[in-house]
């Protein structure tokens, strides 16, 4: 607890004392009785109102003239009715959503005991929402055509609906990854194969407890470790279960389908805030890239909210009262996923005496069951599943009279974590703003800056702080402690000059337990940091562009294992046109680019080296870990493959080389490789460019009725890309939200082209700036409180 007290004091010394405010004297005033709204160049609403209530009211209503149909879909998928408008395909999305939902019990206590100031934001934004619809219902504008589409009218939301929208996917998704029935089946799956030693060998190559070579963003900052009661050992004999269907195992084939229609299989976010001195003046840069899915319309609404209190300006996931990726008139931040370890899975058994009571290690958990009634489109009466629940969580799974029980470190704090959020984006500086993130039980990556060039990182949620009771990458039978933590995982104005995080770790030492096939060597924060350091001098807006440019393209698996895998390659032993294809290999930056645009890779090599790895990948180790090979799979956006180099240098706990020597193995692969797509035997094709498509869906697949957009190449970016600097003449905000910030009319899709170009529209901070926009202006009269 002192070094806790003594780190916070620290901060407040070094962030308070400094804090500016760079706002001008115009924002103090203005009309009362009505909202203004004026539209930027990229189709961003700014709404101007003399209170809080009217600026959330209009936000609201901007929100749901832009966004209605998508609002629609999002109520149905966390609340589990999308197959009454989409028919029998969405009847497994509709019950796991009713299974995991945050109870609207937990959310209606925490409506109840919520700040005033949250109490009226949520008043206001629900209330603007329903007036959209209540105008569009009047006539007072057109309608999105997918309600036609879907065979529905808009109808009303209550508050409480708007709260499930947030706890539905950043809790009940975004924080609830359980990896840990996947790592068991793995294990079962190995031992009955290999048996139990080589099993063990392969298991703790594939899911290993700590990879200390791992970049982190905090660096070795000591902190009291996330630790065990004892020492946790793999028993393969003692975990072994009978053969059985994985529900996570069979989610990979949907998994696999939403990653090809767009949604990412896996969650993330690239930031970085950097400090520098620039003509005497000292700067702050703040980068933000949030990876929600490549959706139309976008996973992410901009907006602006101006009264004489504040200004906010920025973007937000669809449906959230708070603006999440912004800056206000002092300081700005953003956020990127923490992938921290707050759900665990319990496997309790049933009691023969009681069936409705479950038991484990010193602790039992009863039984409730209840009845869903599905409605389906086409089907004359509802679907009826059964959804079994404890007081632990629910139960997910069944195998035999063990119970698989999802146990959450946020449940009961979803609200409270909602408002700690809202309450940092009104923070006048840096301290303020890292004090609301000790009442968030989430796992999020917070950075943040001000004007007078500080910079701060702090990692959220209740992951920091769980004890555990077993191995933490398997089931357990006992549920861990998920206490409030003493300490911030937080840093200001490093030596370094910047913090850089894309889901990597906040400090040495930090674990996700069952997520760990996630944080090797080859995490990608690495390049994002390494870029950044080598930089240093570029430091600046136009440097962030180019930093986006290279994320963009930049094959991550390249990045990590080209230069080691062509090292391993003998030149003697490859023919003349196996060698020019090697130099092109060896030559080339790494870069997945289509300058031309003729829906080719410009470099061979590109598709020369995706072919040469995943061949690698899967001679190596596919067939050893067989329908479990995606746990250590990587692609050009994501790499969790460091097992890969480690069985070559034969580093591995399971010797997979066996007597084959890895250069000539490599060799043959690269060969056999160059063979297949050499077809004549000595030039090799061109390679199609991966291409970008904004899929007409939503984060879980749902149909949201309106067409597809693409572009070529594919490009590994945010959802929205948000480029800020900070300094005592003021804030600069610009960004780019593809494919557009409406669902329907010219900003549906306008934003295309300026995605693909890299360029970034300004984003208006300051009332004086709001007024002289010329896009579109409209009035809400008799709207304001």
């Amino acid at each position: 607890m002192k070094n806790y007290i003594l780190h916070t004091l620290l901060i407040a010394l070094m962030l308070v004392s400094v804090s500016a405010n760079c706002s001008g004297r115009e924002n103090l005033s203005t009309e009362s009785g009505y909202i203004k709204i004026w539209h930027d160049e990229a189709g961003m609403p700014h709404v101007v109102a003399s209170t809080t209530y009217g600026a959330f009211m209009g936000y609201g209503y901007c929100l749901g003239r832009d966004r209605m149909f998508q609002l629609e879909v999002l109520r149905r998928s966390t609340e589990g009715t999308l197959a009454e408008i989409f028919g029998p395909d969405y009847i497994e999305t509709d019950f796991l959503a009713r299974r995991d939902r945050v109870s609207p019990t937990e959310l209606s206590e925490g409506l109840k005991n919520c700040p005033e100031d949250f109490a009226t934001a949520l008043n206001a934004f629900t209330d603007g929402i329903n007036r959209a619809i209540a105008d569009v219902q009047a006539g007072k504008f057109l309608i999105d055509p997918a309600f036609a589409k879907a065979g529905i009218a808009p109808a009303a939301f209550s508050q409480l609906q708007i709260l499930d929208i947030f706890a539905g996917t950043m809790a009940a998704r975004y924080n609830d990854f359980a990896m840990e029935l996947d790592n068991q089946h793995l294990l079962n799956s190995l031992v009955r194969k290999y048996g139990a030693r080589t099993a063990s060998e392969i298991f703790e190559d594939v899911v290993f407890y700590e990879d200390p070579d791992i970049y982190t963003t905090l660096g070795d900052m000591p902190f009291f470790k996330p630790g065990f009661r004892f020492v946790p050992t793999t028993d393969p004999a003692g975990s072994f279960t009978a053969p059985t269907n994985s529900p996570t195992l069979q989610n990979q084939k949907r998994n696999r389908l939403l990653k090809a229609l767009g949604v990412p299989d896996k969650s993330g976010s690239y930031g970085a805030a950097l400090t520098l001195q620039q003509n005497g003046e000292k700067k702050a840069l703040l980068f933000g890239g949030p990876q929600m899915g490549y959706f139309k319309p976008s996973a992410v609404y901009g907006i602006g909210l101006h009264t004489p209190e504040f200004d906010i300006v920025g973007t937000t996931p669809v449906g959230y009262v708070f603006i999440m990726f912004a800056a206000n008139r002092h300081i700005a931040f953003t956020s990127t996923a923490g992938v921290g370890n707050l759900v665990d899975l319990l496997n309790l058994k049933l009691n023969e005496d009681s069936p409705d009571l479950l038991t484990g290690t010193n602790c039992t958990a009863r039984i409730s069951r209840r009845i869903e009634k599905i409605a389906v489109k086409g089907l004359p009466k509802p679907v009826e599943r059964e959804v079994t629940e404890t007081d632990l969580g629910p139960v997910v799974a069944i195998e035999g009279n063990t119970y698989y029980v999802k146990h959450r470190a946020w449940s009961g704090k979803v609200v409270e974590s909602y408002t700690a959020w809202f309450a940092s984006t009104f923070a006048d500086n840096l301290e303020s703003w890292l004090a609301a993130s000790d009442r968030n039980a989430l796992s999020i990556n917070w950075f943040g800056a001000d004007c007078s060039g500080n910079i701060a990182f702090v990692h959220c949620g209740l992951g920091k702080s769980r004890r555990s009771f077993g191995d933490d990458r398997l089931p357990v039978s006992r549920p861990t402690d998920f206490i409030s933590p003493d300490k911030r995982l937080a840093g200001s104005n490093p030596a370094t000059g910047f913090y850089a995080n894309w889901n990597c770790p906040p400090v040495k030492g930090y674990r996700n337990g069952d997520l760990q096939t996630n944080w090797a060597a080859d995490q990608r924060s690495r390049f994002l940091a390494d870029h950044i350091a080598a930089n240093r001098d570029k430091w600046s807006l136009d440097y962030l562009v180019q930093l986006d440019k290279d994320l963009a393209f930049t094959d991550q698996r390249a990045y990590f294992f080209k230069d080691f895998l062509v090292s391993l390659i003998s030149i003697d032993q490859l023919s003349s046109s196996e060698k020019e294809a090697f130099e092109l290999l060896r030559g080339w930056d790494n870069l997945r680019v289509d300058r031309d645009e003729n829906g080719f890779y410009d470099n061979k090599a590109a598709g020369l080296f995706n072919a040469f790895f995943n061949a690698l990948y899967n001679d190596l180790l596919g067939e050893k870990l067989d329908k479990f090979a995606w746990m250590s799979a990587s692609d050009a956006t994501w790499t969790q493959s460091a097992l890969l180099a480690k069985v070559l240098l034969r580093h591995s706990r399971h010797d997979y080389l066996g007597e084959r020597d890895a250069n000539d193995y490599v060799t043959r692969i690269y060969q056999k490789v160059f063979a297949e797509n050499a077809t004549d035997g000595r030039n090799l094709p061109e390679f199609a460019a991966q291409p970008m498509e904004f899929a007409a869906v939503n984060h879980i697949g749902a149909p949201t009725m309106t067409s597809v957009a693409s572009c070529t190449p594919f490009m590994n970016r945010g959802s929205d890309i948000q480029l800020i600097e900070l300094s005592s003449s003021g804030i600069r905000i610009s960004g780019c939200t593809p494919p557009g910030n409406a669902a329907t009319g010219r900003s549906a899709d306008d934003q295309m082209r300026a995605f693909k170009e890299f360029r970034y529209a300004p984003r208006p901070l300051l009332i004086k700036d709001v007024r002289a926009l010329r896009g579109r202006f409209m009035v809400i009269p008799g709207a304001a409180q």
